[in-house]
């Protein structure tokens, strides 16, 4: 049963849907979508960050123009733009990291009022005017992606009938497919999918199975990507190089089948110093630092600095540091060579 499960999970095909979708504004020059379904901040720039694209700001006035005909078209009052001071207290900058001073736009009547001083994000209105909103509340929100990340992410047809990405046309469904390799959870494959606009694959009749029986035979079994095993610990690491907050990072190593890395031992704290080397608080919950095997804090740490330390970190020395969760910092991901819930036993 699990492995009828999982194999479903491995591929996914784009089909035509009612659902929003990324559409082409030629004064813009760029493919726009606007999500209905509110988010808070965070997991708004990140929807569109996996969809290849950005949280949409009203930089120019082409885009404001854009923004502003989607959001009376389908009749939605405001929605996060890309504008937030959580750098910086008071200091807005777009995701693009252009400062609200150059942009043109107004502010509704009354605001910004910072209300409890817990205001960092900005909406705007169908009228066009901003407000300061807290960035745990949520609201729809529009994202926006070049002609180049359509094609990274979307099974585009051409007049000669080829395709052109990961996505592979099957001409007796008229349908694309993409493998994915590393296997996932069934809600985070889910979400890959949408990403992507497609969705789980769906078997429909006999040729199409026969075709998926076929893909799967061009895809064996290979080792986690990007991983590396340590010999030491029994356990594969992935350094990633790009500056994440907390939560983004959790979400990108579960994404992957992993998690954020805990220091359980001495000789795991060696092996991270040496990933530190070689790419110039509390861990996941349930666990405390001691359960996990390893609570040794570089001098002066933890310090819980401002009272808003809640987030743990390893520094290049090996030992441990807390942080602001609001900080991007790189990371790095772990996952078990053998996990203890091993869907991908074929036994």
């Amino acid at each position: 049963m699990f492995n009828t499960l999982f194999s479903l999970l491995l591929f996914v095909f784009v089909t035509e849907s009612t659902r929003d979708t990324y559409e082409h504004v030629p004064s813009v020059g760029r493919y726009i979508k606007v999500h209905r379904i509110p988010a808070n901040w965070q997991d708004a720039q990140f929807r569109c960050r996996l969809e290849g694209g950005i949280l949409a700001s009203p930089e120019n006035k082409d885009m404001f123009d854009a923004m502003l005909t989607i959001m009376n078209d389908r009749k939605i009052s405001k929605v996060y733009t890309g504008i937030h001071a959580t750098f910086s207290k008071g200091d807005y900058t777009t995701i693009t990291g252009t400062p609200l001073s150059e942009l043109d736009v107004g502010w509704m009547q009354g605001e910004p009022d910072n209300l409890n001083n817990e205001e960092d994000c900005l909406v705007m209105y169908s009228s066009g005017g901003l407000s300061d909103v807290k960035c745990t509340n949520v609201y729809p929100f529009i994202c926006h992606k070049s002609p180049e990340m359509m094609d990274a992410h979307k099974c585009s047809y051409s007049q000669n009938g080829t395709t052109s990405s990961d996505y592979v046309l099957y001409n007796k469904t008229l349908s694309c497919y993409k493998f994915h390799k590393e296997g996932l959870f069934w809600p985070n494959a889910f979400r890959t999918c949408l990403a992507e606009d497609a969705y789980l694959a769906i078997i429909n009749s006999e040729d199409e199975s026969q075709f998926l029986k076929e893909l799967f035979a061009q895809h064996p079994r290979q080792h986690i990507p990007d991983y590396v095993l340590s010999n030491i610990t029994t356990s594969c690491y992935k350094f990633h190089k790009e500056g994440l907050f907390w939560p983004d990072a959790y979400k990108t190593c579960q994404a992957e089948g992993a998690n954020l890395a805990i220091i359980n031992s001495e000789a795991e704290s060696q092996v991270l110093k040496e990933l530190f080397a070689q790419n110039p608080p509390q861990d996941i919950p349930g666990q405390s630092l001691t359960e996990a095997g390893f609570k040794t804090f570089s001098d002066g740490e933890p310090n819980n600095m401002g009272n808003n330390k809640k987030c743990g970190s390893v520094m290049r020395n090996g030992l441990l540091d807390d942080h602001n969760c609001t900080e991007r910092l790189a990371f790095i991901c772990e996952k078990l060579v053998v996990p203890k819930f091993n869907l991908r036993s074929n036994n």
